[in-house]
């Protein structure tokens, strides 16, 4: 950044010369040194800048691919716990949020109750909620609300 701001400054004074010999009529003498320099060291710049650009952008695209395979692969492990979990609670996978064996894996659920209502709602058309993961979770015997379903169920 600074050699680019250095650079950048040599430009200017260059152009200001070359400007400055445009009006005083002696443009002859000073064309060839500062108005060829000035052009490549602006098309060097441009092109510099617009690799910077396709650099970070192109690195931030591989942050977005690596943190979505590390998403995918909790979600994969959390499903593996919650089907243990289900396992060894005679198929209750009303994990409590505060599970002390698993903590995260009742944040999990939570988590994925939330996406659910969201989904369901008409909320977020963009949950992160896949049909897959909810088709997967439905297959476990995941239970989506832990609400009753009307006034009169909870009152017996």
């Amino acid at each position: 950044v600074v050699k680019w701001c250095q650079d950048n400054v040599r430009v200017q004074v260059k152009r200001h010369m070359y400007e400055k010999a445009k009006t005083d009529g002696t443009f002859k003498s000073v064309e060839k040194e500062a108005a060829p320099e000035f052009v490549k060291n602006k098309n060097e710049k441009e092109i510099e800048w617009e690799e910077e650009k396709k650099q970070a952008e192109l690195e931030r695209k591989l942050q977005r691919i690596e943190n979505s395979a590390l998403n995918k692969d909790k979600a994969t492990k959390a499903t593996f716990e919650l089907k243990e979990y289900a396992e060894k609670h005679e198929g209750d996978t009303k994990v409590p949020y505060s599970y002390a064996p698993n903590i995260l894996l009742g944040r999990w659920t939570e988590n994925q109750r939330k996406q659910y209502r969201r989904k369901h709602n008409g909320l977020d058309k963009n949950s992160a909620l896949a049909d897959t993961k909810e088709g997967l979770l439905d297959d476990i015997g995941f239970v989506w609300s832990l609400q009753p379903e009307s006034r009169s169920d909870a009152l017996g």
